[in-house]
């Protein structure tokens, strides 16, 4: 199923602005990813997809079919929500089951459909449980498996992870890859953790205050970020931003003075936020056509094979990553990077500037 959005708003009664003049396409077969922090208007929209909000304006189709007057069930779409929301007195058998029942299915049919999902998931010996006595992860494979049985053209999942520890969501994460790869089903998914969305997503929507920010797969919006939101947002740890000028092609931070890449966007001399990730600052190293900088070290915390070092660059934050080997100690340290790892903003608009 091809799922277009075009130009959809959400307003409530109380003049609460949701969502605004969003556009968008999930091809067929496609895993989009939502993403932003809570209050973006991510799970707003995955409710008017479903049916579950009456879109305020514009339109919803499915396969070109407008779909704002339709109701939840003759959308058909299947929804995988934030907590299982099981029916606790039924088996995992009878909850994957359940939504079967409406559609016309014999016994033997929906027998065989049940039991090929929860052998995909791993839930053939705990059909004859109940939800109370399955673990966290178990019982969302459950709600995830009573989602994948009714054979929606369109799959909603709202942030189905962010109840689970850090082990089960990685569980669960590659499990649903493993799933959308040998049967791809149009896949819209919700979820605050941009880790997650980055892991999982063929495309990332980057949403801000009910708004569309950047759309991109995540190398691009990773690489490219559209404007200072999604580069602060998009990676972990987040991108350095410091406060600068340019002038003459170089970039102008308090005493300090770095090179810039030739590029005719960034020659006339303006105020500007510049960013650059802290995985492309190396410590301790003498390029001669490396941009060089003297920082101040005051911590670092240990990441397993990394170190996430702080410091100040002319006293505004910055952070770099250095192989966990690497002596790092308090004080004056020389950092570099290469010029073409810079990315500049502009301050007022917080917009990417274009190089070109």
């Amino acid at each position: 199923m091809k799922l277009q959005l075009q130009n959809v708003s959400k307003i409530y009664p109380s003049g609460n602005q949701a969502v605004c003049d969003m556009n968008l396409t999930v091809n067929e077969g496609e895993l989009v990813v939502l993403v932003g922090p809570s209050g973006c208007g991510k799970t707003t929209t995955l409710r008017m997809i479903a049916g579950l909000e009456t879109i305020t304006s514009g339109e919803l189709r499915f396969d070109g079919r407008r779909q704002n007057e339709a109701s939840p069930r003759q959308r058909g779409v299947a929804m995988v929500f934030q907590t299982p929301a099981l029916i606790p007195y039924l088996s995992v058998y009878e909850n994957m089951a359940y939504g079967l029942r409406r559609q016309g299915l014999s016994l033997a049919q929906m027998d065989e459909r049940v039991r090929q999902v929860a052998q995909q998931l791993e839930l053939q010996d705990l059909l004859e449980r109940r939800p109370s006595t399955l673990s966290g992860g178990q019982q969302q494979r459950v709600a995830l498996g009573r989602a994948m049985t009714r054979k929606a053209r369109l799959m909603l999942m709202d942030e189905p992870l962010s109840s689970l520890d850090a082990a089960l969501r990685d569980q669960m994460r590659h499990r649903i890859l493993d799933i959308h790869h040998q049967t791809p089903t149009t896949t819209l998914m919700v979820t605050h953790d941009q880790a997650e969305a980055m892991a999982m997503a063929d495309r990332l929507v980057v949403m801000k205050e009910g708004r569309i920010q950047q759309v991109g797969t995540p190398a691009q919006v990773y690489a490219h970020p559209a404007n200072l939101f999604t580069a602060g947002f998009i990676g972990s740890p987040a991108m350095n931003l410091l406060q600068g000028d340019i002038e003459g092609g170089w970039l102008n931070i308090g005493a300090q003075r770095f090179p810039l890449p030739d590029a005719p966007g960034w020659r006339r001399a303006r105020k500007v936020v510049a960013g650059v990730r802290c995985e492309q600052i190396r410590l301790d190293t003498k390029n001669p056509r490396d941009a060089q900088a003297r920082i101040q070290i005051r911590s670092w915390e240990l990441l397993g094979w990394q170190q996430l070092v702080y410091g100040t660059l002319e006293g505004q934050p910055l952070r770099l990553l250095v192989p966990f080997s690497q002596p790092v100690s308090p004080g004056e340290r020389l950092v570099s990077w290469n010029p073409d790892a810079i990315h500049l903003f502009d301050p007022l608009d917080g917009s990417a500037l274009d190089p070109e």
